[in-house]
């Protein structure tokens, strides 16, 4: 189901969405600092800490535009 609550529904479901373990993974892996903001708030388009992750909210929103085109082609 696409409709932009991924993040509440994780949520609710396991106390945690995928922002916050994939930004503690990648503290575990010693990733730099730049990379775990990125990977934290990439779902943020208003808090857009480094040029990383403004491209990650890019490929996010064209990806999610793709999708919404291929489902409509295909009902």
């Amino acid at each position: 189901m696409v409709d932009g609550r991924l993040i509440e529904r994780e949520a609710a479901i396991f106390g945690v969405d995928h922002t916050l373990i994939g930004a503690a993974l990648a503290a575990h892996w010693q990733l730099p600092e730049d990379f775990i903001l990125s990977i934290r708030d990439h779902h943020e388009d208003a808090v857009v800490t480094s040029r990383l992750q403004a491209v990650i909210n890019v490929a996010g929103e064209r990806r999610a535009r793709w999708t919404f085109l291929r489902r409509r082609r295909t009902g």
